[in-house]
């Protein structure tokens, strides 16, 4: 009863939408690491199953994506939902990784097209009358199963990177940003998609001072509105696994 009146009473804003995507967003950033021993205290190596402390004790170091994101299998991570798992990871800052010394490196694979044709063997971008978007992996465009694994994935990592919305999107003929990312994003936004946090921690990032908008149907959601569907998720384990865990 107490926890109805207060979902009734609250009047959410950006940063507290904000907060509570970023809190499902970390949890889904668990579960891609669980083998990398961000949590578990458990690192996968070629050789074997090893505590990340022993890794620690003998190393001085902790295991890292570098550890098994390798050389020798980097056409099966050379994809944008290990891209942006790795960015969440690692920042803007320098990796360990074959190929990346940084993740400025990684993002210019996202917001490139011609690099991205490189890296992952097609474009994965798609211009709308709206803006633009990324392919989702499942979808027609995406038959070859390059795209993000989640709508408004990458959208998200921009803005957890805090990449300024004027950020240059460059296509083979036309430069776009991350603002065209957002409009794209508000126009086709459905308050019943059933994995609202990425597409939260974009808007909430990137909209205010505006707090509210309207799809291409005519249809108005308010900050307050998404942060009550966030609230709405199940949180069993497969929402934590799929993206749609509210920590």
């Amino acid at each position: 009863m107490m926890f109805d009146t207060f979902r009734r009473s609250t009047l959410f804003t950006p940063r507290t939408i904000l907060a509570s995507a970023i809190r499902h967003f970390k949890a889904q950033f668990v579960t891609a690491f669980l083998s990398c021993a961000l949590i578990s205290g458990i690192a996968i190596t070629a050789s074997g199953v090893i505590g990340a402390r022993e890794v620690k004790k003998a190393t001085g170091k902790l295991p890292t994506p570098g550890w098994i994101y390798t050389t020798e299998n980097q056409r099966e991570w050379a994809t944008i939902p290990h891209f942006s798992h790795l960015l969440v990871f690692y920042g803007l800052e320098e990796t360990d990784l074959p190929g990346y010394s940084s993740g400025q490196s990684l993002v210019r694979a996202l917001m490139d097209e011609r690099k991205s044709i490189e890296i992952f063997g097609e474009s994965p971008f798609v211009r709308t009358r709206n803006g633009l978007r990324y392919k989702t992996i499942g979808e027609p465009l995406s038959s070859s199963g390059v795209g993000e694994a989640h709508r408004d994935q990458i959208l998200a990592i921009f803005a957890h990177l805090g990449l300024p919305r004027e950020t240059s999107i460059k296509l083979k003929d036309r430069t776009f940003s991350i603002l065209d990312l957002v409009t794209e994003t508000v126009s086709s936004f459905d308050l019943e998609y059933h994995e609202p946090a990425w597409t939260s921690i974009g808007l909430a990032t990137y909209l205010p001072p505006q707090r509210q908008w309207v799809n291409r149907f005519g249809e108005e959601t308010t900050f307050s509105q998404l942060t009550h569907r966030l609230l709405e998720l199940d949180l069993g384990f497969f929402g934590l696994l799929y993206g749609s865990f509210l920590a």
